[in-house]
């Protein structure tokens, strides 16, 4: 989920800084100054104008820049908004989405390389309804079984 930012670029603190550039998937440095990461924030900003028009990130644009990307890019009105677009599994699509519920594909079959014991794993995973199927996997992936096998394993554990 997004951060929602409520300060111009040039009063965020290092903190506020550092979640700005995991939002952007900007890389941090190992060693940084607030100058260092704001010089890292404000060419993607620069890029990437069409932000100021997003909610979270409104607040790192000053008041001029929004008006200035928004007299510069007017809305289309003839088709729905980018964020609808977005949203709607059927943009791109001609007409209505289709009548019932989703069909989802079937599971592809197993690979026939795989041992009579793990195809009969599988089809019994397989033919499990949703709710024992995640008690089953909840069950196996226990964090305390995962660090017994680990510790078992001779693996290098945490705790």
């Amino acid at each position: 989920m997004p951060t929602k930012f409520t300060k111009t670029l040039a009063s965020l603190n290092t903190g506020e800084l550092l979640a700005a550039m995991a939002d952007f998937a900007i890389a941090v440095p190992a060693t940084y100054t607030v100058p260092v990461l704001k010089g890292l924030v404000k060419p993607h900003l620069t890029v990437h104008p069409e932000l100021c028009l997003d909610d979270n990130y409104a607040a790192l644009f000053t008041k001029k820049q929004r008006t200035e990307y928004i007299q510069n890019n007017p809305p289309d009105n003839s088709s729905q908004s980018s964020s609808s677009r977005e949203a709607s599994p059927w943009f791109g699509i001609e007409g209505p989405p289709p009548e019932g519920p989703a069909q989802t594909p079937p599971p592809p079959p197993p690979p026939q390389d795989l041992d009579v014991e793990r195809q009969a794993n599988l089809q019994l995973l397989e033919s499990l309804p949703p709710d024992q199927l995640e008690r089953a996997l909840q069950a196996i992936f226990h964090p305390v079984r995962l660090t017994l096998l680990a510790v078992y394993a001779g693996a290098p554990t945490c705790a």
